[in-house]
């Protein structure tokens, strides 16, 4: 496969933003890193990645841009420990079964320690979680504002939302306008993870 400079220079970045964070990069972001003021300059790279099969993209979620054959023999195998509420909260999950795992190639993951689950319902539809989907979530205890986490309320239940904190409350906020936000004190809510990839069988 053949690039100009600056396709495989963007296809590169793309990569190690993944490696790195997770989740592709902004077209704001890749221009600013290689000093392209024009959007539609990064677009038009982008859109001829596309065409070359080196890019994809799911065009319902943001930042979803994906290499499409990364030169990466890592892989690492996920333990996919269970079902997570995208709806109404549902009781935690007490056990993990060991011979259930997912494989991933190291650049859809950020550092540390990671574990997958299956989602279980549609409130989180807007932001491209559909029933069904695996998610890979990153095990942490803090999240930014408007990060989408794995959270555990009241040390029995858990969901998946979008995560606010708003002095001691903490809002839990579904991405789908048929369901209500969840509001509670901090100290009832518990960040077990951010969400950072998933995995959609047709």
């Amino acid at each position: 496969m053949r690039f100009t400079k600056r396709q495989k220079q963007i296809l590169d970045f793309i990569t190690q933003h993944l490696k790195e964070h997770g989740y592709a990069p902004s077209v704001r972001e890749i221009g600013a890193h290689f000093g392209l003021s024009s959007p539609a300059t990064v677009h038009q790279h982008i859109m001829s990645l596309e065409k070359l099969g080196a890019l994809s993209r799911d065009w319902k979620r943001s930042r979803s841009l994906r290499p499409t054959r990364m030169e990466l023999a890592a892989v690492t195998e996920i333990p996919i420990l269970g079902d997570i509420a995208a709806g109404y909260p549902i009781p935690a999950v007490e056990t993990v079964d060991d011979a259930h795992t997912v494989s991933l190639p190291d650049a859809f993951l950020s550092s540390g320690e990671h574990f997958a689950l299956r989602v279980d319902g549609d409130s989180m539809i807007d932001e491209g979680i559909h029933d069904g989907d695996i998610i890979i979530i990153q095990h942490k205890e803090e999240a930014e504002n408007g990060q989408v986490v794995v959270a555990l309320i009241d040390q029995s239940e858990t969901t998946v939302k979008k995560f606010y904190r708003r002095g001691k409350k903490i809002i839990l906020k579904p991405c789908n306008p048929a369901f209500e936000d969840i509001e509670l004190p901090a100290g009832r809510v518990r960040v077990q993870g951010v969400v950072v990839s998933l995995i959609r069988k047709f």
